[in-house]
């Protein structure tokens, strides 16, 4: 069941991904960067949990968070 924090999260989340895919696609630095940030966007997860797992990992992954 989706909790009132997790649809926050997940909110907070898709905003930061649509925010790191702008900065992407204006700087050209990193192609698989954003290719992955895309994935993640536009992945059809099967809970919000699931998106919060996947979106905190990659950022955690690459220490953005």
């Amino acid at each position: 069941m989706t909790t009132r924090s997790d649809f926050v999260e997940y909110s907070r989340l898709e905003r930061k991904v649509d925010a790191e895919i702008s900065k992407e696609i204006e700087t050209g630095n990193d192609p698989s960067r954003l290719q992955e940030l895309i994935k993640i966007q536009r992945h059809n997860f099967p809970s919000k949990e699931q998106a919060i797992a996947e979106a905190q990992a990659f950022f955690k992954a690459e220490g953005a968070q």
